[in-house]
């Protein structure tokens, strides 16, 4: 059973993500800022600074490029598509390739935060230090 944090999902958005293989334990959705926030910090994904906002290192890529926008490339979107030097055909071979390295992810960190959840209580700890993620995230990888 799926737990729902935030606002309850619909029949239809829990069949969209049936429908793509994603069946979480738990899901947040709509979420209001402080959930976030916490959730963030908790997670230690963020630190909220002096001033009451959450600070994130988003590392190197930060930026957008809205002249890459890519399309798969199909029945329903080859004559509904404005294509050229923004809109990008995308094969929709390479897209079912992606969406299946990003579901078995998925499975991983779902794999990764119940390992962490069961972890804690074992180590006495309230959190689990990003070191320990790592570690595990590398156990799953073999």
């Amino acid at each position: 059973m799926t737990e729902i944090v935030g606002t309850a999902t619909t029949d239809k958005f829990s069949s969209q993500l049936t429908a793509f293989g994603i069946n979480p334990s738990k899901i947040h959705r709509n979420l209001t800022v402080e959930q976030m926030v916490s959730y963030a910090v908790e997670r230690k994904e963020g630190v909220v600074n002096s001033t009451g906002s959450l600070s994130v290192n988003t590392g190197k890529y930060t930026g957008r490029s809205p002249d890459d926008r890519f399309i798969v490339y199909d029945d329903k979107t080859h004559d509904a598509i404005d294509w050229g030097k923004i809109n990008h055909q995308f094969p929709s071979g390479k897209f079912e390739k992606i969406l299946e390295n990003i579901l078995a992810a998925l499975l991983m960190i779902d794999l990764l935060y119940m390992m962490i959840k069961l972890m804690m209580p074992l180590t006495g700890e309230k959190s689990i230090t990003n070191s320990q993620v790592v570690s595990l995230r590398k156990f799953l990888k073999k």
